[in-house]
């Protein structure tokens, strides 16, 4: 009777679902083949795609990856740890799929490559789970906690430095908001029942995250408004101090180069 411990550590905040493949489900035979069949589904598919979303993407890295990371170790560990994680990572994820490991392509044509194959597990995912409120029965089992723990991180990243509300898609149909801050993000959020199946297990087991993702979310929204407030409070101001330094950096250009010079009497 195997367990299936998956450990999800962003910062301060560190999940761990511990699930079991036994019989204390009261699932069938049938069931339990199911289950391996979609814990092995999104460990192939869906994993890769995340680890080169964390790890792989530069500005995703350096704004939430490396930040959330860092927050649990010390200052001279968090010079050098999470370059080495990162490397890691990225070549592990590399050369987890078989048909990676032969070809000689670029990191953007991989990453293309991996959400194209993520997109398409949670689309699979979307179809399986369909109006169900847990995959496999009237409780959460191990691929609930493991869909969870790899949607986690995709959404806190969103709620922090993207524009899209995913909250609302609790009760939703569709989802009409904001476009999310990334091609994958934005395809979780065209499957609203793995977003509200998502909510259903954070509100009712880990209360206090989902009041900080609610809290990041109004934060992220709260300075958008700041920032375009800023941007539209004096449009004639703006322009007229955008013009002149533009003005001043052409002559002092054009002085440089000769087109203007200084007449002496």
């Amino acid at each position: 009777m195997g367990i299936l411990m998956h450990e999800t550590t962003m910062g301060k905040r560190s999940i761990r679902l511990w699930e079991n493949y036994g019989l204390e489900y009261g699932i069938s035979d049938a069931e339990s083949v199911e289950l391996a069949s979609l814990v092995a589904l999104i460990e192939r598919q869906l994993t890769p795609a995340i680890d080169w979303f964390l790890w792989g993407e530069d500005e995703v890295f350096v704004k939430f990856t490396r930040p959330c990371y860092t927050a649990s170790i010390g200052r001279l560990e968090s010079l050098y740890l999470p370059f080495r994680w990162r490397a890691y990572k990225m070549d592990h994820t590399r050369h987890k799929q078989l048909t990676h490991c032969f070809r000689q392509i670029s990191d953007s044509v991989l990453g293309q490559e991996l959400y194209a194959m993520g997109k398409r597990c949670l689309t699979a995912l979307s179809y399986i789970l369909d109006k169900k409120k847990y995959f496999l029965a009237d409780r959460p089992t191990a691929v609930d906690a493991y869909l969870f723990g790899r949607l986690w991180p995709l959404l806190l990243y969103e709620a922090r430095h993207g524009t899209a509300d995913w909250t609302s898609l609790d009760n939703a149909k569709t989802y009409n908001g904001h476009s999310a801050s990334h091609p994958l993000v934005q395809h979780l959020l065209q499957c609203p029942n793995l977003v509200s199946h998502f909510i259903r297990i954070q509100n009712t087991y880990f209360p206090k995250a989902a009041a900080s993702f609610r809290k990041d979310i109004a934060l992220s929204h709260s300075k958008r408004q700041q920032t375009l407030g800023l941007v539209t409070a004096h449009p004639v101001r703006d322009c007229v101090v955008v013009g002149v330094g533009i003005t001043v950096l052409f002559l002092m250009y054009a002085r440089r180069i000769g087109l203007i010079r200084k007449v002496s009497s």
